[in-house]
């Protein structure tokens, strides 16, 4: 019995690499509560605290076993965890059987090092600042309060130690041209006269309002900043799953034929597919429809920056085209099915010394019908 004992104790051997790999991800902290195990919490004495505890236990006869592991999978650094004394001992008791499972632990475990990974990023990115912007949509007003953004912020690897900026405004009811008037006034006195100071930072922006004004907020941005947009899904998060496999992409559709004296309109087709239906009620038969549509047609379509930073470089070649084909002084009509993050980036991509006038039509309620209406000319 004796002999096994010893056996068994030989063969717990570590490597020092995954040990310090494992410090280093939790942060020098216990994984469950977060005490620090590079030190007595006391004299602040350094000393080593952590406890090395498997998730599978090494032993057959242990918490959480699994007899068909070898001891080089029980040794694993993916089986080990960095804990407190107290955790260890937490985890490992009879009473906590069927509570601390082994995929609670390897989620815990997971979910810790995410956290200190995105921490230690923050340390070294540019310097950010939270620009905040909400509008009532029909008579609904959303907001984020401050310790909520700079939270998601710092969850998404984006530090700000910078002081907020807030455009929103105080209002009981939707109306876009005041909006406007309002949103001019605050990036005036907000942004522009900082300019020299916001200029080597990035934007972190948390928006929600009616579609035509986040476009118009977008193109206050332009390209002077380097924007991170956030906005709210439908699903009430603020944030983006930058690990989905399937990206989206978006294509250019131009014209069959293109008429110069035609009236221009251009679709956006994210959420929905917009019918040519809608734009020809609108402005009649001698339109050119152009079209930037989704490879992926549906709600909460956009899962990373990367996919806002493709659909901002279509939009500027298609603008760039329309210019070229029709010249500056056309208008373009603009009927979208786009979410808010992508109504900002189109925005972004408007320049205008350098783009054509833009018509922003948007679906509205009129009685009992719904029909397009000019909200916006920017």
């Amino acid at each position: 019995m004796k002999n096994e004992t010893k056996d068994t104790k030989k063969d717990r051997r570590y490597n020092n690499k995954d040990i310090t790999k494992l410090l280093v991800a939790c942060g020098g902290r216990c994984t469950l509560c977060n005490k620090d195990v590079m030190s007595d919490f006391m004299t602040f004495t350094q000393m080593d605290l952590f406890e090395k505890a498997h998730i599978v236990a090494f032993s057959d006869f242990g918490p959480r076993a699994n007899s068909s592991l070898s001891i080089a999978e029980r040794n694993d650094i993916d089986n080990l965890i960095m804990l407190c004394p107290s955790c260890h001992k937490t985890i490992d008791k009879k009473i906590s059987e069927g509570i601390y499972t082994k995929d609670i632990l390897k989620r815990l475990k997971k979910t810790k090092e995410e956290l200190v990974s995105r921490a230690l990023n923050s340390l070294n990115l540019q310097p950010s600042v939270i620009v905040k912007y909400f509008s009532v949509i029909g008579t609904a007003g959303a907001t984020i309060d401050d310790n909520s953004a700079y939270k998601l912020a710092f969850e998404n690897g984006l530090c700000s130690t910078e002081y907020l900026i807030n455009l929103s405004e105080d209002a009981d009811s939707e109306d876009i041209i005041l909006s406007r008037q309002l949103l001019d006034r605050k990036f005036e006195a907000r942004i522009k006269r900082q300019i020299d100071n916001l200029k080597e930072k990035r934007i972190i922006l948390f928006a929600r309002a009616p579609q035509p004004l986040l476009i118009y907020l977008g193109m206050l941005f332009n390209d002077k900043h380097q924007v991170e947009i956030f906005t709210s899904l439908r699903n009430n998060r603020w944030v983006y799953d930058e690990k989905v496999d399937n990206h989206n992409t978006f294509n250019i559709v131009e014209p069959k034929k293109i008429i110069q004296d035609n009236n221009i309109a251009l679709k956006v087709s994210s959420t929905a597919e917009v019918a040519d239906e809608r734009v020809y009620n609108v402005l009649g038969d001698n339109t050119d429809i152009w079209e930037i549509k989704s490879k992926n047609i549906g709600v909460d379509n956009i899962s990373s920056q990367a996919e806002l930073l493709d659909f901002y470089k279509q939009c500027v070649t298609i603008l760039d085209r329309i210019g070229v084909v029709y010249g500056k002084e056309k208008n373009i009509n603009l009927f979208c099915a786009m979410c808010n993050s992508l109504a900002i980036t189109f925005g972004r991509a408007i320049f205008q010394k350098a783009h054509n006038k833009i018509n922003i039509y948007d679906s509205i309620r009129d009685s009992e019908k719904i029909q397009d209406v000019l909200r916006l000319t920017i």
